[in-house]
């Protein structure tokens, strides 16, 4: 497989089905058409966008196509089931399935295309050394640690979040993502024991938290385990498995 030509379609994934799509989009593309359609478009047009920068490559437009086809069809199915349960937006495997299926057919759609032939008409090959392949991992690795990591989040656990909290959401989100990019930075340059030290600090700075909010022990210990996890898994994902 080309990776580098996986790693850069995973990359556009993320941007379109999470950085490119609001709250509102999110939901609103299960109840109304026109917005179901509107994400559909811009998502496709995303892909479209290495078949275009690329000289208008054929193979390229083949994975998009595959890509851009296959995301409605699994969105359209999410969308039927979530008519039919109530609470099925909100599921956890239901979220999961999702992405896994997405993301499985885009590594499908390059295996297909990725043989001895096609692989000498991928542009990009010729223009990427392994230096260049590295910034895409970090590009990759920085994109799934922040939007897509708050949103599993609260799929997973909101229902653990204290109910005298009234804490921002969006605060929150920003310290996971402050964490999360701190965990990161620590993998890539192999300074491993910094990750001590950064949940010691987070510790400290939530101190009063933990010993008067009834419940927020927990929910700190969840969301530090959430991170560092997360961000282990991430990281080895992008630099080992891909």
């Amino acid at each position: 497989m080309i990776k580098h030509v996986l790693i850069i379609f995973l990359i556009l994934h993320v941007l379109s089905d999470y950085y490119l799509q609001t709250d509102y989009l999110a939901l609103e593309k299960y109840k109304k058409r026109k917005i179901f359609i509107l994400h559909i478009t811009i998502y496709f047009l995303i892909m479209l966008l290495p078949f275009i920068y690329y000289g208008f490559n054929f193979w390229y437009l083949l994975i998009a196509v595959i890509a851009g086809i296959s995301h409605a069809l699994i969105d359209t199915i999410k969308a039927l089931i979530i008519k039919k349960e109530d609470n099925a937006y909100d599921s956890v495997f239901l979220c999961l399935i999702d992405q896994a299926l997405h993301i499985g057919l885009i590594v499908l759609g390059v295996s297909l295309f990725s043989n001895r032939y096609t692989s000498l008409v991928f542009d990009v090959t010729y223009h990427f050394s392994d230096n260049n392949i590295i910034y895409l991992r970090w590009l990759l690795l920085f994109a799934i640690i922040f939007k897509p990591a708050n949103i599993t989040f609260k799929i997973l656990f909101n229902k653990y979040k204290p109910q005298e909290d009234n804490s921002s959401n969006k605060a929150g989100g920003v310290i996971g993502n402050c964490e999360r990019l701190l965990y990161s930075i620590c993998f890539i340059l192999n300074q491993y024991t910094l990750l001590g030290l950064i949940v010691t600090c987070k510790g400290f700075a939530r101190h009063k938290d933990i010993q008067e909010k009834a419940g927020f022990a927990e929910y700190f210990l969840i969301g530090t385990f959430y991170s560092i996890i997360y961000s282990v898994t991430s990281y080895w994902l992008v630099f080992y498995l891909i």
